[in-house]
């Protein structure tokens, strides 16, 4: 309510080349999710240009916290380190390959780390063989997965199919809505900040003001 009384009636358009080189920067304070420096790097390194790169920018920033190697990984694949490739997205305003890639993968780790009880190297493997057409039953890590879920839930033919489902999603791309959502939230704040700084300011002062 206080935002909106700072901010009343402002179009906020989702593609503005300001807010997405401010974020690129890393002028972010007070921006949801954008404030701290692990973030801010990420995102120099990234160089968003569309919601679904703050998105993935998020979701990158949740496997960090328990599975580090995953992101170093990623980066190190990423064509977004090379200087041409900077060249040619600020041109063609495109996005990094297997950005919304990442989005899944962070969903699926999640499941088979916290629903299946794999620990988070074994659920990265799994994804990396289930991606790689490596999803047989005869399979050492699909049969670990498997006991660890039956132990879960006592039913050896739903957690046959609960990793059966989690394997063949691996071979595919989704994005995850919550992330999506949140990036939506950061980039209207970083909006309002890059356009309006002093009411974003005074609407940033009113609300913490009160925590």
């Amino acid at each position: 309510m206080i935002v909106e009384r700072k901010f009343p009636e402002i179009n906020i358009p989702m593609n503005d080349p300001a807010t997405f080189e401010a974020i690129t920067a890393g002028d972010t304070d007070g921006v949801f999710q954008f404030e701290t420096e692990s973030v801010r790097k990420l995102a120099a390194r990234i160089r968003p240009r569309r919601i679904d790169d703050l998105a993935v920018i998020t979701a990158l920033t949740v496997i960090e916290c328990s599975e580090p190697s995953v992101v170093a990984d990623f980066l190190a694949r990423s064509t977004e380190s090379s200087k041409a490739d900077h060249q040619h997205r600020d041109l063609r305003v495109g996005t990094v390959p297997h950005l919304d890639a990442l989005l899944f993968q962070e969903s699926i780790l999640l499941l088979l780390h916290h629903q299946v009880g794999l620990t988070w190297s074994e659920a990265y493997r799994f994804l990396l063989d289930a991606a790689k057409g490596r999803r047989r039953e005869d399979h050492s890590l699909w049969k670990e997965a498997v006991r660890k879920s039956s132990q879960r839930c006592q039913d050896e033919i739903k957690a046959e199919h609960l990793v059966g489902a989690l394997a063949k999603s691996s071979i595919t791309a989704t994005c995850c809505s919550h992330h999506l959502a949140n990036a939506i939230t950061s980039y209207r704040a970083a909006f309002l900040r890059t356009h309006q700084p002093t009411a974003f300011q005074q609407a940033f002062e009113s609300v913490t003001a009160g925590l």
